[in-house]
């Protein structure tokens, strides 16, 4: 059609911070939305902000630092914040040195509660377990209540996918499933 889709500026600072600046438009020509996003020089901070209808106003912004731990973990926290800068949700992930154990807790909606928590541990082998925890939060109190569990284990080949999802309120397996590939 002719019109420019998507405009894309990347800026190298002196101090070594990169900039991109990612701007999309309509097919009229106007400005759809901008992403900005700012990454330290060590690579361990990034600033991510959204103009998610043109307007020239930052609707949303995401922070992100990863700390690398002296024993070799890796945790990484992404904060997002709305135009007030009013917490949206909070999210750490932390990242054993060898990379077989793998725990997020995660704040999805703001509140300062972790209401959702996710372990995966990867095996020798290459098999896969991860656990998730989702909890009910009192908007009082803050005190949490235990939701549902889901596991979902992956076999080593990757071939087979078990899911179990167990509700608390009963403690029974209130989904199961098995998927499995088949390799000629």
């Amino acid at each position: 059609d002719g019109n420019t889709d998507q405009v894309e500026v990347d800026v190298n600072l002196v101090d070594g911070t990169t900039k991109k600046v990612i701007d999309d438009y309509n097919l009229r020509g106007l400005k759809r939305d901008e992403t900005t996003i700012v990454k330290s020089a060590d690579g361990l901070t990034t600033s991510t902000s959204w103009d998610l209808n043109g307007d020239g106003v930052i609707d949303q912004t995401r922070k992100e630092t990863v700390v690398n731990r002296g024993n070799g973990d890796i945790i990484d926290t992404l904060t997002d914040y709305n135009s007030s800068n009013a917490l949206i949700q909070n999210a750490v992930v932390t990242t054993s040195d060898n990379g077989h154990l793998k725990d997020l807790q995660w704040d999805t909606n703001g509140d300062g509660v972790v209401d959702h928590t996710e372990t995966t541990r990867t095996l020798v082998d290459g098999s896969a377990t991860t656990t998730a925890i989702d909890y009910t939060v009192d908007a009082t109190t803050h005190a949490r209540t235990l939701k549902t569990t889901t596991s979902t284990s992956i076999s080593a080949d990757g071939h087979t996918k078990t899911v179990l999802v167990t509700n608390a309120a009963d403690g029974f397996v209130s989904h199961k499933e098995v998927a499995s590939t088949l390799v000629d």
